[in-house]
């Protein structure tokens, strides 16, 4: 785990000492299984990679730590599909999110509407309010649509019908 992030977290808990922000090795545990991940991941995933590591830890707790990593702008939460429910409200839900802040550089989201897909495009222009006091830190950016292979299996699918429906015109 990098050194740098374990101690941003430490010190975030002991400057925000409260109940459910205390120091314990559970979190730290939760926090290098994060780490490790090279992309986004969601609770499934890291509930997958500790029990792999013979690590129980309830949801719970795994909601709770990563709401405190969260707080301390450690990691970053994404939800993919808010973009998607209100189009396609028979499409099954992108699972919540997470990556770490610093891994969370400027980059785009290109979120295939049909098999759910999600790819990253880094290294795209930092975004700046122009004339405004705000400075931006990082952007993240959800662009919506098909994937080269959904947009190709439509294609195909369409091409198939479309052959069917003459074979059956000229079988008439």
């Amino acid at each position: 785990m990098d050194k740098d992030i374990q101690d941003r977290f430490s010190t975030y808990l002991e400057e925000n000492r409260v109940k459910e922000r205390r120091k314990t090795e559970v979190r730290f545990t939760i926090l290098k299984e994060i780490c490790d991940f090279p992309k986004h991941f969601d609770l499934e995933m890291l509930q997958d990679k500790l029990d792999a590591a013979k690590y129980r830890v309830s949801r719970a707790t795994l909601y709770n730590t990563l709401n405190v990593l969260i707080d301390a702008g450690i990691i970053v939460r994404h939800q993919f599909d808010a973009g998607i429910i209100a189009h396609y409200p028979h499409q099954k839900p992108i699972p919540i999110q997470y990556e770490l802040r610093k891994k969370a550089e400027t980059h785009y989201h290109f979120v295939c509407t049909r098999c759910r897909g999600i790819r990253e495009v880094k290294n795209m222009p930092h975004i700046q309010a122009p004339g405004s006091n705000f400075t931006a830190e990082y952007a993240s950016l959800c662009l919506y649509g098909l994937c080269n292979r959904c947009r190709n299996r439509i294609q195909r699918e369409a091409q198939k019908n479309i052959n069917q429906s003459q074979t059956n015109k000229s079988k008439k």
